[in-house]
């Protein structure tokens, strides 16, 4: 299975709940809040998205944890280049 990590070219910048992204040429800002910034900080080491899920819900209380969600956020920040394949 392949493994994600954060894109080493983009920027990071956290606060309390929230992480700001910066993009390498500072064309895109994104703006992740309390939940987003859980799914992303796990990346910050290369995981497979199997793991990645498995340490993203022990943080959730039973029920409040929503797998299909949780994956569907982690495509996007694939798609969108915030998380890139680990052996590149």
């Amino acid at each position: 299975m392949k493994s994600y990590i954060f894109n080493p070219e983009y920027v990071v910048c956290e606060n309390n709940s929230t992480s700001i992204v910066f993009t390498s040429n500072m064309e895109y800002i994104y703006v992740f809040k309390e939940v987003e910034s859980i799914i992303l900080k796990v990346f910050f080491h290369a995981t497979i998205i199997d793991e990645a899920v498995e340490k993203i819900s022990s943080v959730f209380s039973d029920g409040s944890f929503m797998p299909q969600e949780c994956l569907n956020f982690i495509n996007v920040l694939i798609t969108e280049g915030i998380l890139i394949d680990a052996k590149d």
